[in-house]
């Protein structure tokens, strides 16, 4: 029994994944150029990850996964993008002391990058099965 199987083609993507995409990859380039604390290199998977698996996992059509699927597409492009830039451009200036959270911070990108997986997996799984139960409609 096969639960989990890839329906995407990779390489005849739309419009809209292909721009999520390249910017996923320009943030990716933006994370490996930018001068920040060494500490945080690992952050750099984050957009990595994200190109990954939306090249992977998500559907050609984006916004066929309803509503909220693409508000819950284009927020983890927020988390897993944008923020990181952000954060590497001030430098991951925080008011703690980073002592205290250093120690976990590599396993933290790691299971951000799972958690990730989990969730495109899951919102993937769910679709094709509604869709298949004709409880999701097509909106045209």
């Amino acid at each position: 029994m096969q639960i989990i199987r890839f329906r995407t083609r990779p390489l005849k993507a739309s419009k809209t994944k292909l721009g999520f995409l390249f910017a996923a990859f320009i943030s990716f380039i933006l994370m490996l150029t930018i001068d920040y604390d060494e500490d945080f290199k690992l952050t750099a998977i984050l957009p990595l990850a994200y190109f990954i698996f939306t090249l992977l996992i998500i559907d050609n059509e984006i916004f066929r996964y309803g509503m909220g699927g693409g508000a819950l597409i284009i927020f983890y492009f927020f988390r897993m993008c944008i923020l990181p830039v952000i954060c590497a451009l001030g430098n991951f200036y925080l008011e703690p002391s980073k002592g205290d959270y250093m120690d976990y911070y590599d396993m933290a990108m790691i299971l951000t990058c799972f958690e990730n997986l989990i969730v495109f997996m899951s919102l993937s799984y769910y679709c094709h099965y509604f869709r298949q139960r004709k409880i999701i409609t097509k909106i045209v």
